[in-house]
């Protein structure tokens, strides 16, 4: 059989078309993935189907009516080219954007339908050119700014689209600045013949990357599921120590200044005993979203014990540091009170090291912030106790005397 343009063409929708069959197969199987990578699977099933179906009636144009190989399969294959730019963002942002991605496809069918445009076969072929090409590109950018989990078989997954997206442009610059009239007069010239090669390999490509990219992302949910804390979504203790310690290893020789901060929820046990264990769960998951929203992006914040946070912030000078702890405690004992609607007033107390990475290890700052957090429980509680700093803020007034001193 010899690899004219009819049999290349064959051959890329063959293997789209396994690739659909398979994708379909492995979102059937898919029922313990969250939805939106089931989704984006199913998506990508349609895309591959779509693009296969035309591909067959352009490889048969020939055999099959000018309805079939023209209108419907060049439809078929901007649908599909628009369904791939959908499915990558659906494990991220959810399927957004199906009007604009199918607009190419609307636009081809209003052109098929106008007699004057129609019968022009340069316009017909400059038009589904641009559109290949748009659409192309724009799924190569959404594989790019979508991957927000930084998966390797997205970004190469983007990789080989972007390669796809030049490669139709660059041919169809060729086509239109040569002698060529029709798209089969291309394969006079050779051009046509690596041009269909290198798509059946980027077809083939991209389905092997789905594959790996279902994988890779439920690798990625269980490896980030083993390092946070369930209840408040920080970071567990072993996430904790191996992200700082990976900022020590890389700034060992260097005096970076750095600080640790511990923090303590003021008698937690009463807490739970008097107000519920939910209510309890409700305040750690009110103290996490305070570190999140008020730590900046390179700090590691992580539940550590049962009432307990740690937090790493890097490159700080110790005065900043404070005000940092001291905003979370000051927040969260004005929001813990609201929330919870009670009288009993809900408190935090913390201990804060500071040093530079080449004067002190993590064990040593976080033993040193665990001791000032002990000093600030023997102090009053409500406050934070550093290396010649303590803060006491206004809060104090609202300590309740009918509980105990126990932590």
């Amino acid at each position: 059989m010899s690899l004219d343009m009819t049999t290349l063409l064959f051959c890329i929708a063959t293997v789209q078309m396994a690739a659909a069959f398979l994708m379909l197969s492995i979102w059937h199987v898919m029922q313990q993935y969250p939805k939106e990578d089931r989704l984006s699977v199913l998506i990508w099933a349609g895309s591959q189907a779509c693009c296969g179906i035309g591909t067959y009636f352009l490889a048969y144009r020939d055999v099959v009516t000018d309805v079939f190989s023209i209108l419907a399969g060049n439809a078929l294959l901007l649908t599909g080219l628009g369904l791939a730019r959908v499915a990558v963002s659906a494990p991220w942002k959810g399927p957004g954007k199906w009007g604009l991605s199918l607009l190419p496809v609307a636009v081809w069918l209003g052109v098929c339908a106008a007699p004057s445009l129609a019968a022009s076969p340069a316009f017909r072929i400059l038009f589904m050119q641009a559109g290949i090409v748009c659409l192309t590109f724009w799924t190569a950018s959404a594989c790019f700014k979508s991957n927000t989990q930084h998966l390797h078989t997205v970004r190469w997954l983007g990789i080989v689209v972007l390669a796809e997206a030049i490669y139709h442009l660059t041919f169809a610059v060729y086509f239109h600045f040569s002698s060529l009239t029709a798209i089969t007069d291309a394969k006079a010239h050779g051009i046509g013949q690596g041009y269909l090669f290198f798509l059946l390999a980027t077809s083939a490509a991209k389905a092997v990357l789905v594959f790996a990219m279902v994988i890779e992302k439920q690798q990625f949910i269980y490896k980030d599921q083993a390092n946070k804390d369930s209840l408040t979504g920080l970071a567990n203790r072993r996430a904790f120590f191996d992200g700082s310690q990976r900022w020590f290893r890389d700034r060992k020789t260097t005096a970076k200044p750095f600080a640790v901060v511990m923090f303590d929820v003021d008698h937690f046990k009463q807490i739970n005993d008097r107000l519920g264990h939910s209510t309890g769960d409700e305040i750690l998951q009110l103290l996490g979203r305070i570190c999140v929203e008020d730590l900046p992006i390179n700090a590691i914040a992580a539940r550590v014990g049962g009432e307990e946070f740690l937090i790493f912030l890097p490159d700080i000078s110790p005065h900043k540091a404070m005000l940092r702890a001291e905003r979370i405690r000051i927040r969260f004992a004005a929001e813990a009170n609201q929330v919870v609607c009670t009288s009993l007033a809900i408190t935090l107390s913390g201990g804060l090291y500071t040093s530079t990475a080449d004067q002190s290890c993590l064990d040593t700052a976080v033993a040193c912030a665990d001791a000032y957090l002990y000093d600030a429980k023997h102090a009053g509680r409500n406050r934070i106790i550093g290396k010649g700093m303590l803060t006491r803020g206004s809060e104090d007034n609202l300590a309740p005397p009918a509980l105990s001193e126990a932590a």
